[in-house]
């Protein structure tokens, strides 16, 4: 085993750790790895409290927390923080971390295979209103998460309101779940 080696799983047992007195129960090894990085650009301390926060967040949305997704999301908070001094980065870090961490589905696995990408060009805002809309609930889902997140706007709301609230997101969802975008089709029964 290198040096490199060596310190690296000192940093992810120190993370472990971490994890595990925030969260009361130890985190899976990839979550873990996937954090390192933003560890490294705060404390363990504050990656653990962040770590937790999603988990929660995505427990909460009953969606599984995957590696891919927390390496997503690691990625874009540090890359945000493109300040010179240690202080000012970790905070920007977890500034950005808090600004994305919510539950995000549409965040694809690296692993993705390509012959799933969309096919043919893409819409133009000025020629398909779809597009707009289609924005506007991606607009809408990002506030939501944002949202979400808000404690003490969670500490003030009752188990009611919060069941009512719910239940009409989870409508919304499978409604948009049976969406399905009409294209052109030719007379001939192509595309177009």
């Amino acid at each position: 085993m290198t040096e490199r080696e060596a310190r690296r799983l000192q940093e992810e047992w120190r993370l472990s750790k971490a994890v595990q007195d925030a969260l009361g129960k130890p985190a899976p090894a990839s979550h873990v790895r996937a954090m390192l990085e933003y560890a490294d650009s705060t404390s363990d301390e504050q990656a653990a409290r962040d770590y937790v926060m999603l988990r929660e967040a995505f427990e909460s949305g009953q969606m599984r927390l995957a590696a891919h997704q927390i390496t997503a999301r690691v990625a874009k908070a540090i890359e945000a923080a493109a300040v010179e001094t240690p202080e000012e980065r970790r905070h920007a870090v977890a500034v950005r971390w808090h600004e994305i961490h919510a539950p995000q589905p549409s965040i694809p696995a690296p692993t993705a295979a390509p012959d799933k990408a969309p096919r043919g060009p893409r819409p133009r805002e000025g020629t398909d209103p779809l597009v707009g809309a289609v924005r506007a609930a991606e607009q809408a889902l990002e506030r939501l998460n944002v949202v979400l997140m808000d404690k003490s706007a969670a500490m003030q709301r009752p188990d009611v309101d919060a069941e009512h609230l719910q239940e009409r997101l989870r409508k919304v969802g499978r409604i948009l779940a049976k969406v399905t975008v009409p294209s052109h089709v030719m007379e001939d029964g192509t595309r177009g």
